[in-house]
């Protein structure tokens, strides 16, 4: 009966610490840093190469209170790559993966720039 007692006194006490190390916060959002390299998706139409070019600059937004769209910072584009893909500077603001960079009517949507399209 009495190790039967330490046993569950030993397993309630390591439990806390696992408990404590299971646990974890949100520390926030990870913006990217000015200067960085992004990849933004757009829909690969002509109307967005003749809209879109090189060292044009694209604002950014994201959907706030009422899914109405926060301007939150400018990316600079630096090229295309492949059909449906651009490459671009952050210049200014806080973005994040996700957010929608505009020119105009044309709209892209920011990802991450590890992912790689594999065919």
């Amino acid at each position: 009966m009495k190790k039967a007692f330490y046993a569950l006194l030993l397993m309630m006490a390591l439990s806390v610490f696992f408990s404590i190390a299971a646990t974890s916060y949100f520390t926030g959002a990870d913006y990217l840093p000015i200067g960085s390299a992004i990849h933004l998706f757009q829909s690969g139409t002509q109307e967005i190469k003749k809209e879109i070019s090189a060292h044009d600059t694209l604002t950014v937004f994201r959907p706030g209170e009422s899914c109405k769209l926060v301007e939150v910072g400018r990316i600079e584009v630096v090229s295309f790559t492949g059909r449906y893909y651009l490459v671009g500077k952050v210049i200014s603001g806080e973005i994040l993966i996700g957010d929608i960079a505009k020119k105009g009517t044309i709209a892209c949507i920011i990802i991450a720039s590890d992912w790689v399209c594999k065919k």
